[in-house]
């Protein structure tokens, strides 16, 4: 039997500006979360939500006190439903960070691992590209589950 495996790619967005996101009045909590999530000692609000594909969710919050008009920050949180393994998908972010680098000086990275649970962290930084300027700073915890992990017995 086919083992299927689940991914949770929570992609923790930090905006040095403000960016539009489009309002999306019937948001759709598809991952089943709180529609309230807190990081770093800042609570976020979903305000958009979006299932591209059959195996693919994407969610994003932005601080309770702040607009979709005006932000500071935004918690991204995408669902891979995939069988691969982990460490293959951060190597394709990887070597996506690799190719932005010739057109953005500021894109850097670090890649860590946890030995006990298997779950990677690749923080890595951006800047639009057109000046030195850091403009979004991303922390990405990539962590290989099982359906038994997110599924109520």
């Amino acid at each position: 039997m086919k083992k299927t495996s689940y991914f949770l790619l929570p992609l923790i967005l930090l905006l040095n500006t403000s960016f539009d996101i489009k309002t999306n009045k019937d948001v759709i909590n598809y991952l089943n979360t709180s529609n309230i999530l807190s990081y770093n000692k800042t609570d976020y609000k979903l305000v958009w939500s979006s299932h591209p594909v059959s195996n693919y969710y994407k969610q994003e919050y932005i601080p309770k006190r702040e607009s979709v008009d005006h932000y500071g920050s935004m918690l991204l949180v995408d669902f891979l439903v995939i069988d691969t393994p982990a460490f293959d998908m951060v190597k394709v972010k990887i070597n996506e960070l690799i190719a932005r680098k010739k057109n953005d000086m500021v894109t850097n990275y670090e890649l860590q691992k946890n030995q006990d649970s298997g779950e990677f962290l690749l923080d890595f930084i951006l800047s639009d590209g057109n000046s030195e300027a850091v403009s979004a700073t991303k922390i990405t915890p990539i962590r290989p589950a099982t359906k038994e992990d997110f599924c109520s017995a």
